[in-house]
């Protein structure tokens, strides 16, 4: 196990960091409603990052995926 966290340390950087900072900077809202105590705002925002995130990894040169 420890292994392999190690293996995706190389790759957090590109994959995840990158775009949440980029989604930080243009729409600093919808990383906020995340701490919302509103379920459904809070529910939107997850499937936002989680859509940015699997659209980055597979327009990525080359593909993260």
């Amino acid at each position: 196990m420890s292994l392999v966290l190690d293996l995706m340390e190389e790759f957090r950087p590109i994959a995840v960091d990158r775009p949440l900072i980029k989604l930080a900077r243009t729409n600093p809202s919808s990383l906020a409603n995340l701490l919302s105590e509103d379920g459904e705002k809070k529910s939107e925002s997850v499937k936002h990052v989680w859509r940015l995130l699997n659209e980055n990894m597979k327009t990525a040169k080359p593909p993260i995926q």
